[in-house]
C-alpha cells in the first residue's frame, strides 16, 4: 500500500518532473526557517546567503534521492545542516570567535540586544553538534523525535547533547555575569 504524498512531496516530484516553479514554492515555504537556522550554525550573514543557496543547489540536484514517504523538510534540514558543517570544518583555522566577531553590528545595543549577543557568543563556543540540537529544539522548535531525523542521529543521542549543551551554556553564561561584577 503506498504513502499519501504530502504537498511538498507532490511539489519534490513535480522538480524531478521539471517543474522549476515546484522549487521555488519550496524555497518560498522555507526561506525564513531554513535560512534562520543556517545562520545560526554559522553566526555569518553572508556564509548563511551562501549556504542556502547551495542548499537549494543540492536540493534540485539530488531531488531524485529524495523518498516522498518522509518528510521533506527533515530532508532539506539535513542537506543544509551538512552544508554547515562541510563549511565549518574547512574554516576551522578560523576561530568560532572571529566568525562572531565578524558579524556584529556596530549599533549600540540595548540590554536585550546585549543579551542576545551574549547568548551568541556563548553558542559560538559551543560544538557544531551540540549547536544544532540547540537550534533545532530551541530556535526552530523541532520536538526530539524530529531532530532525531533530521541528524540522522537516535534520540537518545540527541537528549544527551542538549542537556550536556544546556548544562555547558549555564555554566558559561553563569561564569559571563561573575565577569561581570
Amino acid at each position: 500500500m503506498r504513502m499519501r504524498e504530502d504537498a511538498d512531496g507532490l511539489r519534490a516530484r513535480r522538480i524531478k518532473d521539471g517543474d522549476f516553479h515546484a522549487a521555488e514554492e519550496l524555497m518560498e515555504k522555507y526561506r525564513e526557517s531554513l535560512f534562520n537556522f543556517i545562520f545560526r550554525m554559522m553566526f555569518n550573514y553572508h556564509a548563511a546567503e551562501d549556504i542556502f543557496q547551495e542548499t537549494w543547489l543540492r536540493v534540485i540536484e539530488k531531488i531524485d534521492r529524495y523518498n516522498p514517504r518522509y518528510s521533506f523538510n527533515f530532508w532539506l534540514f539535513r542537506i543544509a545542516r551538512n552544508i554547515c558543517l562541510d563549511s565549518l570544518r574547512k574554516a576551522k583555522r578560523r576561530t568560532m570567535k572571529q566568525i562572531f566577531l565578524a558579524s556584529k553590528t556596530v549599533e549600540v545595543p540595548n540590554e536585550s540586544e546585549l543579551e542576545k549577543e551574549k547568548l551568541k557568543a556563548i553558542l559560538t563556543r559551543t560544538s557544531p553538534k551540540i549547536r544544532e540540537v540547540i537550534i533545532l529544539r530551541y530556535f526552530q522548535q523541532y520536538d526530539l523525535a524530529e531532530i532525531s531525523s533530521i541528524l540522522g542521529a537516535p534520540i537518545g543521542t540527541v537528549k544527551s547533547r542538549l542537556n550536556r549543551g544546556i548544562g555547558m551554556m549555564k555554566k558559561m553564561w553563569h561564569e559571563g555575569r561573575q565577569n561581570e561584577t
